[in-house]
């Protein structure tokens, strides 16, 4: 039998060896492939895993913004109906009426003689009690030109607004300039934070007076359906949420903070306004252009969309 040439001895070694121990072959052979094998697993499996989650933040994007269009409509149109409540009363022939100077009455005063001329003022009260109760407000009320309640629908409970000077609230300012008013605060006497909802009374073609509406915010929280949402005021306070504990809660680099505490005070009843951290979610796989954010102490990220309304 010829001998094969030299070069092909290890050759020849290698098939007696394989015919001797060929599982120890097959498991050498499986321990060379198994690295490169595992390679291009761990990078399909990376392309799929970052395809579908490409997929998932799309269709979640698009169900944001659908959520987004329907919270804004209905924020939009509660909104829209309490807007034109002021609006009514500032057409009532007992608001004008009320403003209207009289002849021989004394100057009027921060501190007015609201309370003194209840009394008098009985039945615009008891219509202002009755418009309230009708269309669910906390409150409605009368200011004359210096901001003074003088006509309320609380005229006969303990916290009335009688008395009390608005001056300084921005929905008085814009009502006396001749423009709807609305503005988020907590309420100078009742403490109860709320929506403010004011509108210029007119007499003689003169602004005389504003008349104003409040909704607390429990009774416009079962007017929308939030969800996830939450609301925030031009200063970036939370105002609205579903979850409770973020109200008042202020955004990173909320205009309130930039407001005198004396200001803050006024408005909101408080000094200080803890963060609502909006941190984004970075982990293997999920970078920052995928735009999910951890908001608050939540664990779970969530896809943050931000939508503005229009003032008033």
């Amino acid at each position: 039998m010829p001998l094969l040439p030299r070069q092909f001895a290890p050759l020849t070694r290698f098939r007696h060896h394989a015919e001797r121990t060929p599982i120890r072959l097959l498991l050498a052979t499986l321990a060379l492939l198994l690295a490169p094998v595992l390679y291009v697993a761990d990078t399909y499996a990376d392309m799929w895993a970052a395809r579908a989650l490409e997929d998932i933040v799309s269709g979640a994007r698009t169900r944001l913004a659908l959520r987004q269009r329907t919270v804004n409509d209905e924020f939009e149109l509660a909104f829209a109906g309490l807007r034109r409540l002021p609006d009514l009363l500032a057409q009532d022939d007992r608001v004008r009426d009320e403003v209207a100077p009289r002849p021989g009455a004394a100057p009027a005063t921060p501190s007015g003689s609201a309370r003194t001329d209840a009394g008098r003022r009985a039945p615009l009260n008891a219509f202002l009690k009755t418009f309230a109760e009708t269309m669910g407000l906390h409150i409605a009320w009368l200011m004359d030109h210096t901001g003074t309640c003088i006509a309320a629908s609380n005229y006969d409970t303990a916290d009335s607004l009688l008395g009390t000077n608005y001056a300084d609230r921005a929905y008085f300012i814009a009502a006396m300039s001749g423009e709807r008013g609305r503005q988020f605060a907590v309420g100078r006497v009742s403490s109860v934070p709320g929506f403010f909802f004011a509108s210029p009374v007119y007499q003689y073609g003169t602004v005389l007076g504003a008349v104003g509406v409040k909704t607390d915010l429990p009774t416009l929280s079962r007017r929308l359906r939030l969800d996830a949402a939450f609301v925030t005021d031009e200063q970036g306070v939370v105002v609205l949420a579903n979850d409770k504990t973020h109200i008042f809660h202020a955004l990173p680099d909320a205009p309130v903070r930039d407001m005198p505490v004396s200001a803050r005070i006024l408005r909101y009843k408080r000094e200080a306004f803890p963060e609502l951290s909006l941190r984004p979610f970075v982990v293997k796989g999920i970078s920052e252009r995928h735009g999910l954010t951890l908001i608050g102490d939540a664990t779970r990220p969530a896809l943050l969309g931000v939508t503005q309304s229009a003032k008033p």
